[in-house]
């Protein structure tokens, strides 16, 4: 047999050996541990205090930060929780907030950005039950394309807290 057409052939055998092993990695490595159950007072929750975490949205924006008004007025519009007037009379607190967070940066590249964050805690006990966080995409077209991101990070973080303990069939 003609040398080319064995190195041809035993090429073609590698290329095939190797695309089988990268179609077939996937399917290996694929995460087979169970979902972690969400914690039963977050499902039983039925009534809810907004503690306010502050807010740290830049100063430029010429906008109070909304953070803690609209998600009050979006978590009571939800029909999934009654809200509480104290942290005691409550099932859970959610502590909204927004944050600035500045990660790795180099000699040309700061990694800043800001997020909403709500992190769920247990009046009873204090102990942070579940958290959420979304970016606000950063904004270069002026402050109408500012509150846009916002709006759309907001928009996400409720669909957060809405995945995670959905309004219970004898509510809807």
């Amino acid at each position: 047999m003609c040398p080319f057409i064995r190195f041809a052939r035993l090429s073609f055998a590698a290329i095939l050996i190797f695309a089988i092993s990268i179609t077939a990695t996937p399917a290996q490595q694929q995460n087979t541990t169970p979902p972690a159950p969400v914690p039963a007072q977050i499902l039983a929750a039925q009534k809810v205090f907004i503690a306010n975490g502050g807010g740290e949205l830049p100063l430029t924006l010429d906008f109070p930060d909304p953070t803690y008004n609209e998600f009050y007025a979006a978590v009571k519009s939800l029909g999934r929780y009654a809200l509480a007037a104290r942290p005691g009379e409550a099932d859970l607190v959610f502590q909204v907030s927004c944050r600035w967070y500045v990660g790795p940066t180099t000699a040309d590249y700061a990694n800043y950005s800001y997020y909403l964050r709500v992190i769920v805690i247990d009046p009873k006990t204090g102990t942070h039950l579940w958290g959420f966080s979304e970016p606000i995409k950063w904004w270069l077209k002026g402050k109408s394309n500012a509150r846009a991101n916002y709006e759309e990070a907001m928009n996400k973080l409720l669909a957060d807290v809405k995945a995670l303990a959905p309004v219970p069939a004898a509510k809807q």
